[in-house]
């Protein structure tokens, strides 16, 4: 498995996770919903986009094992579990669910499909999202055939619903969107 032996052999989750990307995330983050108290987090890796933060009610899902064990010890009083969110349900619904930098990995059509409806249905109220904003892949290639997949989540927002989506942020240099949904409340809005 790609992650688990990145991780064995110390990588990181990648510059989604630290420097600039990461600030600006955050800044998105608390434009939305400010310090959030409770998040579920699909494809936490390594922790690094979290240096520095806190969280009260924290679950992070990683299909590597590897990193998992060591997110524990790292952070005690988080939870975490193995799972892969594009094959098994996820069986948690929290207030704020994080998905960064995950679906341009999901090559699978139909496992890509599996994971949005999983999010969707472990969002309490909030769901931020990031993919890619161009296909970066070499000569405009739709998959690297191993770990990168190129689709426009425009072209999927219907698979959100009955999300909303209420912010799509792209970075000056059109690499990441950052995609915040929402769940209308009971009785309108």
């Amino acid at each position: 498995m790609f992650w688990e032996s990145r991780y064995q052999r110390g990588g990181t989750s990648g510059p989604g996770s630290a420097g600039w990307e990461r600030r600006w995330k955050w800044r998105l983050i608390h434009r939305y919903v400010g310090d959030p108290d409770q998040v579920l987090d699909v494809g936490c890796g390594d922790l690094g986009f979290w240096d520095g933060r806190e969280c009260p009610d924290y679950l992070g899902l990683d299909i590597s094992p590897f990193v998992q064990k060591r997110n524990a010890g790292r952070r005690p009083r988080w939870s975490f579990q193995v799972l892969d969110a594009t094959k098994e349900t996820i069986p948690f619904q929290k207030r704020i669910v994080f998905c960064f930098d995950v679906v341009f990995h999901v090559l699978p059509e139909d496992e890509f499909r599996y994971l949005v409806q999983n999010l969707v249905a472990a969002t309490g109220q909030w769901l931020f999202v990031t993919n890619w904003g161009y296909n970066p892949l070499p000569r405009g290639k739709p998959t690297d055939g191993v770990y990168q997949v190129y689709r426009d989540l425009g072209d999927y927002m219907h698979l959100f619903e009955p999300l909303r989506a209420i912010g799509v942020h792209r970075r000056l240099n059109r690499w990441k969107v950052f995609y915040a949904f929402r769940r209308p409340e009971r009785g309108g809005e």
